[in-house]
């Protein structure tokens, strides 16, 4: 994906200028509701965690490379420019999303098991566990 973001902007130097407001806002609020509501329907549907984490991610990053493929096949370059905006962001923004909540969860999960660990005594192998 990341080489895929190099290659637009290489591609189109000047797609950056003149973005609306509205459209960072609609780009920075679809990737949480897609991770939402692809958890929420893996939840309905009595998935285990594991499970959940990666339908919420498919259900928004796979349409990325599909929209950013269909643009590329159907309009000219030079229209290309002003479409590949809205997925090109959002993919963006999609990869940085899922980058920060995976990031944030190894932390939480590295001191949530150092602090259990601190406070329970470590077993050896005189007592037949670890």
């Amino acid at each position: 994906m990341f080489v895929c973001i190099i290659i637009e902007v290489v591609v189109f130097p000047n797609m950056f200028t003149g973005i609306p407001l509205k459209l960072y806002g609609v780009i920075l609020t679809l990737p949480l509701i897609g991770l939402s509501l692809g958890f929420s329907l893996a939840t309905l549907l009595k998935q285990k965690v594991q499970v959940r984490k990666t339908i919420a991610i498919e259900c928004g990053i796979q349409n990325v490379p599909i929209s950013l493929t269909v643009i590329a096949m159907s309009f000219s370059l030079e229209d290309q420019e002003e479409i590949v905006l809205l997925p090109w962001l959002y993919g963006f923004a999609m990869m940085t999303t899922c980058s920060i909540i995976c990031v944030t969860f190894q932390f939480y999960k590295r001191h949530s098991i150092s602090k259990y660990r601190k406070g329970k005594p470590q077993a050896t192998m005189k007592d037949g566990k670890f």
